[in-house]
């Protein structure tokens, strides 16, 4: 095996793959969903750089988990998003006819 492709076996995952991780655990854990979204950037950020081969395959995986959790964490914040436009006109609705 050649030094190079010794070298590309053993780098470190990058620190956005595991940042995209962390904030990912930590926003479902804790319930901070506003974050959620940073972590699905950071995710597919980093997926994309590991595609083009200008970050470390070895963090692919942390990667992929971050930018999952990160979508995950992103559907209350869009849950709540849609309820309160509907709230709106609703509530507008309720005045003017109520």
């Amino acid at each position: 095996m050649s030094t190079a492709a010794a070298a590309a076996i053993h780098q470190p995952a990058s620190s956005r793959a595991i940042a995209s991780l962390v904030i990912g655990i930590v926003t479902l854990v804790t319930g901070f969903w506003i974050f959620s979204p940073i972590a699905w950037y950071l995710g597919s950020a980093e997926i994309d750089e590991i595609r083009r081969f200008r970050a470390p395959a070895n963090g692919h995986d942390f990667a992929q988990v971050g930018r999952i959790l990160g979508i995950i964490g992103t559907i209350p914040i869009l849950f709540v998003a849609v309820v309160c436009a509907l709230a709106v006109p609703i509530g507008i609705l309720c005045i003017l006819f109520g």
